[in-house]
């Protein structure tokens, strides 16, 4: 599997963008090794998984754990009051 997962469909701008600014493959396989989570949660809060997959590429590149220097946590750089929504 591979860059076929985010072009079919008709994938969000922000996916597209991500994609082609790439230089390195290896996000690419971060982001994929978050695939089955992404689509759960995309199906269960009803929003297009490529949405989340570009947010996750821009916030974290796919690398767990990451905090911010505005402590915004994650592979979602969420911080706790945004979270808790």
């Amino acid at each position: 599997m591979g860059l076929s997962w985010y072009l079919h469909a008709g994938p969000s701008v922000l996916v597209v963008h991500a994609i082609e600014s790439w230089k390195d493959r290896t996000d690419l396989k971060r982001i994929l090794g978050h695939r089955e989570r992404l689509l759960r949660f995309a199906a269960e809060a009803k929003v297009d998984p490529y949405l989340l997959a570009g947010i996750m590429w821009a916030e974290s590149r796919g690398v767990s754990g990451q905090t911010s220097s505005a402590g915004a946590l994650g592979l979602m750089q969420l911080s706790r009051p945004a979270a808790s929504d």
